[in-house]
């Protein structure tokens, strides 16, 4: 309507044939603003299949000496200046290695995929925390996860498939927090 407005250097929508603003990453749409709607909607995609990355090829970052540093030094000041609980983050989950439609699809699939993703997965998580502990030590109280598995109306996975499939996992995580920290694990999902 005329009204001036700041916007990222990128954004750059195209109009299509019937007049809505469309965003596109390499040539494909993935949103769409409707000439009546004042927002931009996020357009999914549906594939009937999906090749999913040789695992080897997803990074997984270990924490740097220059991010521990930082961790310990932040979690000594404030255990310094209160007495409250402290919660801390190592920054890590399960994860995924692309949008949740594609891990999502992997799920249903190939679970023997997932579950190599997974064992890789925990192995770094487990030298991450390891780490993080040295750092940290027991200037926290809590130790912060999380990993949604649910949406504000359900579940994303049935409970039998994040028992198989999931809850192994986090276990061996969660035990190893148990059996050499003092920390309470808060798991949001």
């Amino acid at each position: 309507d005329g009204t001036p407005v700041q916007m990222p250097g990128n954004f750059d929508p195209v109009q299509d044939e019937d007049g809505n603003l469309c965003l596109e990453v390499n040539g494909e749409v993935v949103a769409r603003k409707a000439i009546t709607s004042p927002y931009f909607d996020k357009m999914l995609e549906t594939r009937m299949s999906y090749n999913p990355p040789p695992l080897e090829s997803v990074p997984i970052p270990i924490l740097s000496d220059e991010e521990l540093k930082w961790r310990q030094q932040w979690a000594a000041t404030l255990r310094a200046n209160t007495d409250k609980a402290l919660l801390g983050d190592f920054g890590f989950n399960l994860g995924r290695w692309g949008s949740y439609q594609e891990w999502l699809y992997q799920i249903g699939a190939d679970e023997d995929y997932v579950r190599a993703w997974y064992e890789r997965k925990l192995e770094y998580l487990l030298k991450n925390i390891q780490l993080y502990a040295q750092a940290v030590g027991d200037n926290i109280d809590v130790v912060w996860l999380m990993e949604d598995f649910g949406t504000q109306k359900g579940l994303m996975i049935s409970p039998a498939v994040f028992s198989r499939l999931v809850a192994p996992y986090y276990k061996q995580l969660f035990d190893w927090i148990h059996c050499n920290t003092t920390w309470k694990i808060f798991f949001h999902s």
